[in-house]
């Protein structure tokens, strides 16, 4: 397996109870000697898991695999919750890490959700909430 910082991510979002769709989007043709690995994170819009196959329903989707900004580097690319100065340049952000990626979507779930978030160890530290 050539990436392992999206496994990184999933990982993260499933310790941290947050929402999210992982989607496999691998292409493998053994006859034609062809396998390129494709994977994609896609956050939710809150309460609206509905379909979660709707682009328009996502805040954030993240992709690795071959020709996303950073695959070469192991790195993530996200379309959604960018910083104004990466939307200044373009409609995504790549050479992130997992956890680059897992602090945006927290920072996000947390404002969502406010008190009712369900692990609420993620909310010490500099995120803390009164």
């Amino acid at each position: 397996m050539k990436y392992t910082e999206i496994f990184r991510l999933k990982k993260m979002l499933e310790e941290a109870n947050i929402p999210f769709q992982f989607i496999d989007r691998t292409i493998n043709y053994p006859e034609l000697n062809i396998y390129r690995e494709h994977y994609q994170i896609c956050y939710p819009k809150f309460n609206s898991t509905e379909d979660m196959n709707k682009p328009a329903e996502f805040v954030c989707s993240c992709i690795e695999g071959r020709g996303t900004y950073g695959s070469d580097f192991d790195l993530l690319e996200i379309m959604g919750l960018l910083t104004d100065k990466e939307l200044k340049y373009d409609s995504v952000a790549g050479g992130l890490t997992a956890d680059d990626v897992f602090n945006r979507i927290k920072k996000h779930y947390c404002e969502v959700v406010g008190n009712t978030y369900d692990n609420p160890e993620l909310l010490e530290g500099d995120d803390a909430k009164d």
